[in-house]
Order: C-alpha cells, then sequence, then structure tokens
C-alpha cells in the first residue's frame, strides 16, 4: 500500500495541526483516524496509533512503515521530535511534498509528450526507406529492432521504479544518484536543505552545534553526505565553530560558510541557515527545469534530423524507382 503525494501533504498537515493545538501524538493519531473517510489513512493512523500506545515516538513508529515513510522523512521528523518543534517539522515535510506532487504533475505530461515522439520516430523513420524495400523490410526492421529495444528501455524504467521502492536499497539508490551529473546536484541540494533546516531548529531550541550536526544528520538519506556530516559534528565537538566544523568537510561553498559565520558574529545563525535552505531548495528546483528543458531540446532536434533523414530517404527511393522504370523500358 502507498499513499500518493498529495495524500502525504494533506496527512502531514494535519498531524502539524494537531501538534500546535497542543494533542499529544497517541490523541492526534485517533482523532485524525476518526475523522479520516479514506479507508488507507485510517489503517495507517491506527498502525502507527498502536505503536504510539506501545511507547514509540512517532519518528519510530514511520520507520516500522518504510514503505509509507522514506528516510528523510523520518530523519526530520526525529529531529523535531528531539528540538521539541516537531509541528514545524511536519508542516516543512509537507511543503517538501507538495512542491514534488506540483512537479510530478507537470513531469508526467511532459513525459508523455516525450515517449508519444520518441516511439513515433522509431516506428516512422523506418518507413520511407520501406517504399523501396517493402513492407516486409520494415516489419522484420520492427520486429528485430524497435520492439525488443522498446521492451529493454519499458524493463529499465521498471527495475528503476521498483528499486527506488525498496527501503534498504533505497540509501545506495540516492548514492548512486547523487554522483551524476545533474541529478546528482539535484539530490545533493534537497538534501542539504532537509540537514540545514533541522539544524536550525536545534539551534534554536538553544542546542550547541555539534548536537545540531547530529540532529540535521538525522534528515540526510545520502551515505556520502552523512558521512560529511558526522565528521563535522567531531570537529564542532572539539570546539571548532559551526561555519569551521562545516567548512572542513566541504558540505557547503564558500559563500554559503561566509553567510553563517556572519550569522554567529551577529546572533543571526538561525535566519542564516534557513535562507541558505531555501536556496539550496530553489537550485534542486532550477536544476529540474534545465534538465526537462535539455530534454526537449534533444526530442526536437531529434525530429528535426527525422524529418530531414525522411526527405532524403523518400527522395532516395523515388529516384532508384525512377532508375528502375527507365531500365524496364
Amino acid at each position: 500500500m502507498r499513499l500518493k503525494l498529495e495524500e502525504l501533504a494533506i496527512m502531514l498537515r494535519q498531524m502539524s495541526a494537531a501538534f500546535r493545538s497542543g494533542m499529544t501524538t497517541h490523541e492526534t493519531l485517533k482523532m485524525l483516524e476518526e475523522t479520516s473517510s479514506d479507508r488507507n489513512k485510517r489503517f495507517i493512523y491506527r498502525a502507527l496509533a498502536i505503536k504510539c500506545s506501545s511507547g514509540m515516538k512517532l519518528s519510530e513508529a514511520m520507520g516500522a512503515l518504510p514503505r509509507l515513510f522514506p528516510r528523510w522523512l523520518i530523519g526530520i521528523v526525529k529531529a523535531g521530535e528531539r528540538t521539541g518543534r516537531i509541528a514545524n517539522a511536519l508542516e516543512l515535510a509537507a511543503e517538501q511534498y507538495e512542491v514534488e506532487a506540483a512537479w510530478r504533475r507537470r513531469w508526467k505530461w511532459c513525459r508523455l509528450y516525450l515517449c508519444v515522439c520518441a516511439i513515433a520516430l522509431a516506428f516512422l523513420l523506418p518507413l520511407p526507406r520501406a517504399l523501396l524495400n517493402g513492407f516486409q523490410w520494415y516489419a522484420s526492421l520492427v520486429l528485430k529492432l524497435v520492439f525488443p529495444g522498446l521492451l529493454l528501455l519499458c524493463g529499465a524504467v521498471l527495475i528503476w521504479s521498483m528499486l527506488k521502492r525498496l527501503h534498504t536499497v533505497d540509501a545506495l539508490v540516492k548514492q548512486l544518484v547523487s554522483s551524476v551529473p545533474l541529478l546528482g546536484c539535484i539530490v545533493t541540494h534537497n538534501t542539504i536543505a532537509n540537514f540545514l533546516f533541522s539544524a536550525a531548529q536545534a539551534i534554536d531550541a538553544g542546542m550547541s552545534a555539534s548536537d545540531a550536526i547530529e540532529v540535521g544528520s538525522e534528515a540526510v538519506d545520502v551515505l556520502g553526505l552523512r558521512a560529511k556530516a558526522m565528521r563535522a559534528r567531531k570537529e564542532a565537538s572539539a570546539g571548532t565553530e559551526l561555519s569551521k566544523a562545516l567548512f572542513s568537510v566541504g558540505l557547503l561553498n564558500r559563500s554559503e560558510i561566509s553567510s553563517i559565520h556572519v550569522g554567529e558574529r551577529t546572533g543571526t545563525v538561525v535566519q542564516a541557515l534557513m535562507q541558505i535552505a531555501d536556496e539550496r531548495r530553489k537550485r534542486a528546483m532550477a536544476l529540474r527545469w534545465m534538465i526537462l528543458t535539455l530534454q526537449f531540446a534533444i526530442l526536437h532536434i531529434a525530429v528535426a534530423a527525422g524529418i530531414i533523414f525522411s526527405a532524403h530517404s523518400i527522395y532516395q527511393a523515388m529516384f532508384e524507382w525512377v532508375e528502375r522504370e527507365f531500365e524496364v523500358q
């Protein structure tokens, strides 16, 4: 059982509102279970309420349902529990799910357009040549090359989507994606934004720099970035300032470190961390649009090349047909 991103966003916002009103975790989940009209949501609320009534925290109860709640969400909730600001953490997670849902709605139609164009190219490009070689040649080409290629591509996409849903493989998949140009930057920006938000909440709650980094690392689900965060925590535990600890492990760039350093001197480090987190999310969204634009550009170039190739093939087929007619006469 899986919930849509929009449904998860609504669930988290409802829980955030309940926590702000002063309700306990168990009371919140029981209230949401009784008022929800969706059977799947009622089941999730009931499962979480049962686990929380046995002494588990909300993050631990979510961790027992890894198919529903990803690691980064569990980490943000855990950070909210440690800082006493779980309502803020849930609201942030809801905002991220809403942004992701809006992006996926747009991407769904763009992906449909890309797929239709790609399939049309695969089937239509050989047609002009079929005028000369006959339909049997075209059918043989489609059965031997086009169909196997499309099936292989669909199989690869299906396997990739299944791997992303596996909780045990999710961290390895993200680590692999984080090493890919552009795609890796998107994962890195979003992960660092989650880390900075959790760390800002911890500092605002009065925690030390080392404890804030430890809280922030709970929201990091990329292995390489998590290792850097833990090294930064060791630096901060030795008495190093937050800005210097983050700079020593290369987690942030120089301009961001400078902003945090100024915040430490002026007492506005929380605002600096939140501003950097917001900038990271904006960069991630800009990169997504860049990737989408590149895909459209490559596809349209391929379509233009296909049209030119088809026109050339038609001209060549007509020329060879005329030659044959002259030879016959």
